[in-house]
């Protein structure tokens, strides 16, 4: 009985939900959203000779990519010691098909359909490893934007001069809104974009 449920490394070979589809009506079986077909080299399943899994995740929905190594599993295994119904049930090799290599300063976190979400350290690059465009906080920008609405304000009621009127009068209303100021505070440090 031992190792008789072990998951097998599996390469992701129709993952297209359309082709996926063609091919289950190829068989004459019912397509599963979500499902994809593998070949499994190690148990000699490779080129044409598809194995069908379904979808078995933890994540709600990831699309997988055809040539990406898979963990399945089968969830039926007859007496014979013949095995049925396969699921994939997470993603091996992570370090993806673009050379990246995965190791204790950066790790692969998502690939998507054409985008790939890094982690480093405490930075969290968006689009590739090296991108280098900071993310703008929300509430500074909001905060910053207020200030120089009211700085705007303030002009308008002033007569257009930007300069209080009075005594007191020389106090620019837009002592609050720098460019300087925003690009201290409203820039993150740690997320980055292409």
């Amino acid at each position: 009985m031992r190792g008789k449920f072990l998951a097998h490394i599996a390469t992701a070979a129709i993952t297209d939900p359309a082709e996926v589809e063609a091919q289950c009506s190829a068989y004459g079986f019912e397509y599963d959203k979500g499902a994809i077909f593998c070949n499994i080299p190690e148990l000699g399943w490779e080129g044409d000779n598809y194995v069908y899994c379904r979808y078995g995740l933890s994540f709600p929905y990831l699309r997988i990519q055809d040539g990406w190594k898979l963990l399945i599993e089968p969830t039926i295994v007859e007496n014979d010691g013949e095995k049925k119904r396969w699921f994939y049930t997470g993603i091996a090799d992570c370090g993806g098909d673009d050379g990246v290599t995965p190791d204790t300063d950066m790790q692969m976190l998502l690939k998507f359909v054409s985008q790939v979400i890094y982690a480093s350290g405490t930075e969290l690059h968006l689009g590739s490893q090296d991108c280098d465009e900071p993310l703008v906080k929300g509430n500074t920008l909001k905060e910053w934007c207020e200030s120089v609405d009211d700085a705007l304000d303030a002009i308008i009621q002033w007569g257009g001069t930007g300069v209080a009127p009075g005594p007191g009068g020389g106090i620019s209303p837009l002592s609050g809104a720098t460019a300087s100021e925003f690009d201290d505070e409203a820039l993150s440090e740690e997320v980055f974009t292409e």
